[in-house]
């Protein structure tokens, strides 16, 4: 039997799923169903689309010309890819697991301070 507390955290890797335009069908409709029923997870996901339109607003395009120029300043190397890059490659992904973590923190934080405001 799932506690709300394990329910909602699920549904809070969802959100970000969803606002990000990322999850199957089937979870959106768990996380909307969820929603229907839990205060909690739909002023988490009200904060969370806040603080998306926020970055989404504050963030710049990148200029053309650094588009256009950016692969030119890339080192060139053998194009064979070794299995030792592939594995260096795979173990810094790794640390991009953590994420996740990081913005659910944020967002706590920032719901905070907005009780403060």
């Amino acid at each position: 039997m799932f506690k709300v507390e394990d329910r909602c955290q699920d549904m809070n890797e969802l959100i970000i799923g969803y606002i990000n335009n990322s999850i199957d069908e089937l979870n959106k409709i768990q996380l909307l169903n969820h929603l229907s029923t839990c205060p909690k997870c739909r002023n988490e996901l009200a904060a969370t689309l806040k603080l998306n339109k926020l970055i989404s607003s504050t963030m710049n395009d990148v200029p053309k010309v650094i588009i256009e120029s950016a692969f030119f300043l890339i080192p060139r190397t053998d194009e064979r890819t070794t299995a030792d890059t592939i594995t260096k490659l795979k173990s810094s992904l790794d640390t991009l697991k953590v994420i996740p973590y990081a913005l659910s923190a944020t967002r706590k934080s920032i719901k905070l301070a907005l009780q403060f405001i």
